[in-house]
């Protein structure tokens, strides 16, 4: 027992040692500046904001009942800011007025940081139905068509429009989302 005590004040004096230690932050090196931690480095950029980027939305392949579009965020300024998570997103219709929009993430990939410098994009997943639902009327739209898609980076700023060009979004306005992941 006495081993076992003197080997658990020994490793308990250790993690003390090691925690004053990590308390102080690097070590600097030798022209006075600290190190950063790799990956700390990896993560330092700041939020892309929407004066950083551009926008554009591209069909992808239709399936029955479901529609799918790819966000392209590209990075047109010089140098480097990150993209994390998903951003918001809204349905506007040709007037300019709100269109019923929902927002649901995706339960797929947990959002990870996407670095972005100049001349490189970030994507969204976007998926939406087009089959009347619940209260929604069964002729004609089920909802007002939008005429854009104003969406904001996680980083904010003014929303960027992009224009729609593929019909009402049934469930009253529901598009699943996925986070931001590199082109």
């Amino acid at each position: 027992m006495r081993t076992v005590v003197a080997r658990s004040r020994r490793g308990i004096a250790v993690l003390a040692a090691l925690a004053a230690a990590s308390a102080c932050g690097p070590a600097p090196d030798p022209g006075g500046h600290a190190a950063a931690p790799d990956n700390v480095a990896a993560t330092q950029a700041a939020p892309c904001t929407t004066n950083e980027l551009t926008a554009d939305l591209q069909a992808q392949h239709p399936a029955a009942g479901s529609r799918y579009a790819v966000i392209r965020l590209s990075k047109t300024t010089g140098g480097t800011c990150t993209l994390h998570g998903y951003g918001r997103i809204r349905l506007v219709g040709q007037d300019g007025r709100a269109v019923p929009t929902r927002i649901r993430r995706e339960a797929g990939p947990r959002p990870a940081p996407v670095r972005l410098e100049r001349g490189t994009a970030a994507r969204q997943h976007l998926r939406w139905g087009v089959v009347p639902v619940g209260d929604e009327p069964v002729t004609g739209p089920c909802q007002p068509p939008p005429g854009h898609l104003d969406l904001v980076p996680p980083g904010g700023g003014e929303p960027l429009r992009v224009s729609w060009s593929y019909g009402p979004v049934c469930g009253h306005g529901t598009i699943t989302v996925s986070p931001y992941q590199p082109w």
